[in-house]
């Protein structure tokens, strides 16, 4: 499923980029306004086809869980109560401000556009895989007697939970994304696999 994820991940990274790379004066970041909209509409329409995604997966291996379809940007999972929505705005707000105040600050637009690449793909990221490892946590925990957090590619932190193995389930205290653009994700288990 990782791999689907990330299949859609790159498809709306494409389609953001594009946008961001229209930029060419401090004229195109002051009128940025209706690509910011766009930007925000393609974060939130790429989380909304990861959802369906779990979703597919969670009725076709668990279909005696209860899946009832929410509003993706509705979801709220951390402890300050912001919803997906909010958060998504913040972030991308921010990330226009700050390219902003370096446009006036006379720095090189190449450069700003790269930050502002940089800022939006790893918030897409971040976003793509709570929505993935929450969701999962949401409807597997409880009939869950093991789990394992996988990861590739990722930081020292993230490869030493990972090295811990299958463990479990009450051991599972937070679930990823660890940092920003972490990509581990939960394996549930209902019983300890025999061939791993």
């Amino acid at each position: 499923m990782k791999k689907d994820v990330l299949k859609i991940i790159t498809e709306y990274e494409v389609k953001i980029l594009s946008i961001i790379n229209k930029i060419k004066t401090l004229q195109d970041v002051n009128n940025f306004n209706e690509n910011e909209n766009k930007i925000h509409d393609l974060i939130n329409e790429c989380l909304e086809k990861i959802y369906a995604l779990i979703a597919k997966f969670v009725r076709k291996y668990y279909p005696d869980i209860e899946f009832n379809e929410e509003n993706v940007a509705s979801l709220t999972w951390n402890e300050d109560g912001i919803n997906l929505e909010e958060r998504i705005t913040s972030y991308i707000e921010t990330s226009i401000l700050e390219m902003i105040v370096l446009l006036k600050e006379d720095k090189d637009i190449a450069q700003i556009k790269r930050l502002l690449e940089f800022q939006i793909v790893r918030i897409l990221d971040t976003e793509a895989f709570l929505v993935m490892n929450k969701i999962l946590e949401n409807k597997l925990r409880k009939v869950s007697k093991y789990f394992q957090i996988l990861s590739d590619n990722c930081c020292d932190g993230c490869e030493n939970i990972s090295e811990q193995g299958i463990l479990p389930i009450h051991k599972l205290e937070k679930t990823p994304p660890y940092h920003p653009s972490c990509q581990c994700v939960i394996i549930y288990y209902t019983e300890y696999p025999k061939n791993i």
